[in-house]
């Protein structure tokens, strides 16, 4: 049984840029480590020191390092799922990470819309998921939702950063994946 997660066949031919894989890693491991692990892997497994892997590499190389003990194992392994949103055709720039911004709120008190985009717990189920299983992922955004006081959402990015930089302080397992997912979450939700 494969567990890596569809990618449409087109993408299957596509690229991987080493700068995508280092960035995918450095929001947990920093810049500088991601560099060190995505070159030694690299190495490890002959692959020449391209600017770009072609998608199987790139899914070996976060394979290899997800063998790894420690925090390089554990964001590797988060990264396996994400491999496929990094896949560049030539010189086209990376598809989306599949993070769906909601439209601007509609804001009930003032009969106004709100101009912040929004992100729904289930999106964030699913990205954190990835590495919990959704039921105790569910069960994580909902505890620290009602532990920060935001409500059960769609949040805008203020109640967005207030939950993730709560997870990110959380020990162990959901501790790390907040930190992996965060950055990722805020960027989408500044654009």
């Amino acid at each position: 049984m494969n567990d890596r997660p569809s990618t449409p066949s087109d993408h299957r031919n596509g690229r991987v840029r080493r700068s995508a894989l280092v960035q995918l890693l450095a929001p947990t491991l920093g810049v500088e480590k991601s560099r060190e692990v995505v070159a030694a892997a690299a190495k490890h497994l002959g692959f020449p020191d391209p600017v770009t892997f072609s998608l199987e590499q790139a899914e070996s190389l976060l394979q290899h390092l997800a063998g790894i003990e420690g925090i390089v194992g554990v964001v590797a392994r988060f990264a396996v799922n994400r491999v496929g949103s990094l896949v560049v055709a030539d010189d086209d720039e990376p598809t989306d990470t599949g993070i769906v911004v909601r439209p601007p709120a509609y804001e009930v008190s003032t009969g106004s819309y709100n101009r912040m985009p929004t992100i729904t717990m289930g999106e964030l189920v699913e990205l954190f998921a990835s590495s919990l299983d959704a039921a105790k992922a569910t069960e994580l955004l909902r505890h620290a939702a009602e532990h920060v006081g935001v409500g059960p959402g769609p949040w805008p990015r203020p109640q967005v950063v207030t939950l993730l930089e709560h997870l990110c302080t959380v020990e162990g397992m959901p501790g790390v994946v907040a930190r992996y997912v965060q950055p990722r979450v805020l960027q989408k939700l500044s654009k």
